[in-house]
């Protein structure tokens, strides 16, 4: 979001504001809330806390005590997703389910009647 990089959204971590207006890194990104992403980086980070960029998108002023927590979770959370962790239930890391091979389709029982 800051750096203004297009990057795969699994790359990315979501910075999410509950209805609260708390600010936390939301690392499966499914949590309620306005979110934003931002690159697994404390740069980026940095950046769109002083562009203000960050703020605008979560609708929040930021101040110094956030801007901390946000550093702190953020860095878990890169190390998260460099391990392979990512936040993400087991089954979901997999992606989707393989389609089991093609079954022909089952034909009506209706034989010899015609309309």
């Amino acid at each position: 979001m800051a750096c203004r990089q297009v990057k795969a959204k699994r790359e990315l971590i979501r910075v999410v504001r509950d209805a609260d207006g708390k600010l936390s890194v939301d690392l499966r990104g499914k949590s309620p809330g306005r979110g934003a992403y931002l690159c697994p980086d404390d740069a980026c980070l940095a950046r769109g806390i002083d562009d203000g960029s960050l703020g605008r998108a979560l609708e929040v002023t930021i101040d110094e005590a956030t801007t901390q927590l946000l550093r702190d979770e953020l860095a878990v959370g890169a190390d998260r997703k460099r391990s392979g962790e990512g936040g993400l239930r087991p089954t979901e890391a997999e992606g989707p389910p393989k389609p089991e091979q093609a079954k022909p389709a089952k034909v009506s029982g209706l034989k010899g009647r015609t309309g």
